[in-house]
């Protein structure tokens, strides 16, 4: 189960064997234009969030291989970190993100090696047949790890690159971290739902 959340549509906690994917993006608000709004009780007010998962829809519609390819149009307050509203919970997200990406990467190498003998690689007749679960996985895996952002990534970071160009990609580089920890607040990290 992938942190325990839930889809937006169904209710029902998300893992990969659904037709549901989950992607958790990174992205700066100032940089994006959102302007951030919480109501009286501390909570993002619905405009807020619609025009955070709009931006998100826009960006991921121009950049997506697959045409049919699409992001659920809504976002809730439970799938959102936000830096001003909780910066050490952010912080200890963005700490843990290529971490994670890497450890994603081992569990794919460890279900494609798992039918060996420790320590050896599998024999051909061992590995999965293409088009598998646990080759579509390790090919996920393997792109994030390489930093090819693909439609379906559980990881996306939409920031400015060292060029000043902004789009999709995984793995968070020294001036991501240094920017984000000089200034959470104006961070989030959002989990959005991609599906065909």
């Amino acid at each position: 189960m992938k942190g325990g959340r839930l889809c937006i549509g169904c209710r029902h906690h998300l893992h990969r064997c659904t037709a549901y994917f989950t992607m958790d993006v990174i992205l700066n608000l100032r940089e994006m234009d959102i302007e951030s709004e919480f109501d009286a009780s501390g909570n993002p007010t619905p405009e807020f969030l619609s025009n955070i998962i709009q931006a998100i829809i826009q960006e991921y519609g121009a950049r997506a291989s697959d045409s049919e390819a699409f992001i659920y149009p809504e976002l809730t307050a439970s799938n959102c970190v936000f830096g001003f509203k909780e910066p050490v919970r952010l912080l200890q997200r963005v700490s843990e993100w290529n971490g994670s990406i890497r450890e994603q990467f081992l569990r794919c190498v460890d279900a494609v090696c798992k039918i060996s003998t420790y320590g050896q690689l599998p024999t051909t007749d061992q590995l999965p047949r293409s088009k598998s679960p646990e080759m579509y996985s390790m090919l996920g895996a393997t792109s994030e790890m390489n930093d090819d952002w693909y439609d379906y990534a559980d990881h996306a970071i939409f920031l400015e690159d060292a060029n000043g160009d902004r789009t999709f990609r995984c793995v968070l580089q020294p001036f991501d971290l240094s920017n984000i920890q000089r200034d959470p607040a104006e961070y989030a990290i959002v989990t959005v739902f991609p599906k065909s």
